[in-house]
């Protein structure tokens, strides 16, 4: 089943990445994220899989970083590991990257 995640509109098939997919209820039914955007409870989200694989390579270099986060940190590089990029998203990005303004 592919639904649209509400952080970054891209597609998700949410039964193929199940484990890394983060859901929440409201007036309008059910809604889903990436779960690569940020644990359950963190905020604020990710905007990017960039940061997000930076961000949580910290907290786990980090020795001060609590068991938590580490695991949560673990989770979110295991889930970007299973949800790469859309194709056509490297695409953009490498022809955004040639791109001069003059």
């Amino acid at each position: 089943m592919i639904e649209t995640c509400y952080v970054c509109l891209e597609s998700i098939d949410i039964e193929k990445l199940a484990p890394y997919v983060c859901h929440k209820v409201n007036a309008d039914g059910i809604r889903y994220r990436h779960l690569w955007h940020g644990v359950p409870g963190h905020r604020p989200y990710y905007a990017s899989r960039n940061e997000a694989k930076i961000v949580a390579g910290r907290f786990l270099d980090n020795p001060y970083s609590s068991p938590e986060l580490r695991k949560a940190s673990q989770l979110i590089l295991d889930s970007l590991e299973n949800d790469p990029e859309p194709k056509i998203q490297n695409l953009l990005n490498a022809v955004n990257s040639t791109i001069y303004c003059y």
